[in-house]
């Protein structure tokens, strides 16, 4: 069931706890969450996935972020992938 699309109205918004945000994400969604790089990671269901097995990867969910990608996500990102040895 996907979401409705919120618009975009800044690329650097403010967290709004009455919009979409993934603390409000059913727990059918959520798939596990791990410790890393000094921040929670919670892996969850896209539902609107881009290829097979596409998840997200939400660092520091319960901290109330804008859904913004910023320095900190990359790098995160970036680090978790080269764990894998796979391309």
């Amino acid at each position: 069931m996907r979401r409705k699309p919120q618009t975009i109205a800044s690329i650097v918004p403010e967290f709004n706890k009455n919009e979409f945000n993934f603390n409000k994400i059913s727990k059918k969604e959520f798939l596990f969450s791990i410790p890393f790089s000094n921040v929670n990671l919670s892996f969850l269901i896209n539902n609107s996935p881009l290829t097979k097995y596409h998840t997200l990867i939400c660092p520091d969910v319960e901290g109330n972020h804008s859904q913004v990608l910023n320095i900190e996500s990359i790098t995160i990102a970036i680090e978790l992938l080269l764990l894998f040895n796979d391309r």
